[in-house]
Order: C-alpha cells, then structure tokens, then sequence
C-alpha cells in the first residue's frame, strides 16, 4: 500500500456519500498511521508515530495513549498489527517490542476537574499581585477586570487542577462578544489583542485525562471602557466564596 494512504485517516459517510479527513487538528497525535483495528465495542485503534489512539466512530472522540499510560513506545511499525478473534485482544508491535491489551478492560478517567487562572498579562506585561500592583490579590480571587480603552491587549494563562498527568489535559476557552463558539487549545492560554471597548466574559474550561470535558467552567468579567469615559483605574476583584 501507497505510504501516502496513511498520512491522514479518512471517514467515508456511505448514507451521505461525503468523505471526511481527520488529522490531528482533529485530536489525532500524529497524521501518519501506521495501523487501524476495530474492536468489538464500535471504537477503532490507530498504531500513530506519536501514540495510540482510540476514535469513536460515531462522535468522532479520541483518546490518545502514550508512554506515560504504560506503553513501551509511543512509535507503532507498519503491518505489525493482529487482533485476537478468541478473546478480542488487540496486539500493535512498536519500535521497542510488542503492546497487547484488551480493550474492554481500559477504563476512562471519570475526575472532573476544576480549571483556574494562573498568570495575566495586559500589553504583554505580566500583571503580579503585589501590594503596589494593579493586582493586588491572587489571580485565583479575581472575577472582574476593568481596563482603560489602551490596556486591551490581554494573555490569560490557566492549568486544570489533576496532577498526575497534566500532558493528557486538554483545554478550551471562549471570550462571549468576540468568539462564537468554544476555541480548543493544546496550549493552557488565551490570547485577545486590540480589544475594542465593551464588556465580555471570558469563559475556561479543561479535559480530564481521557478528554472528557469538565463541567466547570472558570469565568472572568473583562470590561474596556472607552477612551473618555469611566477611567479604568486599577484591575477590580471580587473574591469567591
């Protein structure tokens, strides 16, 4: 086979007659593949350059596996790939030996986990909160934030809070009045510049380790008032509890 064929996985919709390519803007770890397996429960196994990954052929979810879930390699061969039909376990060789698993017996992470605020920047500044700064508590404390019309350039840094695999989550973040829907990110940071005046919800949120989203959501009022209207003054907050 044409190693061209598998830079990329295509779904074929036969109801619709419509192709669709996935690459890892899709969530897939790498575009090259090397293997692809169905297993009993509907989900298909893909043998990557960068892990193992597990894709539901209905809602098009993936779930990557790499060294750090106790693979020998995150590196699969070519044609080195086999299911067992007695038992249904699926065997993928890799450049460092041999992975079998069953996959039935693979469990998701069921944490949901809470997403904070760890770093601001107005102007590519870091704000720090100290006594004589603009903010003068801890970044987790802040709900609200008052900007003048010329301090609209703005980089919110965020972290999940689940610590033992910190690579596996995911984010997305969404600023209601600018973006129309979720903007996924591989990196925990959202970055607005030349923000007009107005007012504006900055909504954050996390996967747990099997990239299921959280039900919480970390949101932040930012408000830029217009040039010779209400001075912006110093950072407002409002502590939670």
């Amino acid at each position: 086979m044409d190693r061209h064929l598998w830079q990329w996985l295509m779904c074929f919709d036969k109801r619709s007659g419509q192709c669709r390519r996935i690459t890892e803007q899709d969530g897939l770890p790498n575009n090259v593949i090397y293997s692809a397996l169905p297993d009993e429960q509907g989900y298909l196994w893909l043998g990557t350059n960068k892990g193992l990954c597990r894709l539901n052929r209905k809602t098009f979810q993936m779930q990557v596996y790499t060294t750090e879930d106790g693979l020998l390699t995150n590196e699969f061969n070519r044609f080195h790939y086999l299911q067992l039909p007695a038992t249904g376990q699926i065997i993928m060789a890799g450049v460092e030996g041999f992975t079998v698993f069953q996959p039935s017996q693979l469990q998701d992470d069921s944490f949901k986990p809470k997403v904070e605020l760890t770093e601001l920047q107005i102007n590519n500044r870091v704000v720090e909160p100290r006594k004589d700064s603009l903010l003068n508590r801890p970044i987790h404390a802040l709900k609200e934030l008052i900007l003048p019309y010329n301090q609209n350039f703005i980089t919110a840094s965020f972290a999940a809070l689940q610590y033992n695999r910190p690579g596996k989550n995911q984010y997305r973040y969404q600023l209601i009045g600018i973006d129309n829907g979720w903007v996924k990110s591989r990196e925990p940071q959202a970055v607005y510049t030349a923000l007009p005046p107005g007012e504006y919800s900055l909504r954050v949120n996390a996967s747990n380790t099997s990239g299921h989203w959280s039900p919480y959501v970390r949101q932040l009022a930012v408000i830029i008032n217009p040039p010779g209207g209400a001075p912006g003054g110093p950072i407002s907050y409002t502590d939670f509890g």
